[in-house]
């Protein structure tokens, strides 16, 4: 879900603006590639079945021309996810394994 506020700056010149939710569901059980990857243990942070909603803004200008036959815009966005999407292992946590001569 969105909104989106639009402000004619001149003929040709508009500034828009939107904010948005979006929700999301995780699953990692049936990973066919690593079969124990969304399993709960110690080293890993990511639930096996999940809900998470991830907010987004932005905000850009459109150029329009006189003809009404051609524009270009540009935004700049910002979004953030509820869970992480990348693995972090803490190194205080981690195991070293022992190197067998």
């Amino acid at each position: 879900m969105s909104v989106q506020l639009n402000r004619r700056l001149n003929n040709n010149l508009y500034a828009f603006a939107n904010v948005g939710i979006t929700p999301a569901y995780v699953s990692l059980n049936s990973s066919s590639i690593n079969g124990g990857f969304g399993k709960p243990f110690g080293a890993n942070p990511f639930n096996s079945n999940s809900l998470g909603i991830n907010p987004s803004v932005s905000l850009g200008l459109m150029y329009i021309n006189d003809a009404r036959t051609f524009s270009i815009s540009g935004s700049i966005s910002a979004e953030r996810s509820s869970y992480p999407l990348v693995p972090f292992y803490n190194p205080g946590q981690a195991t070293v394994m022992p190197v067998r001569k």
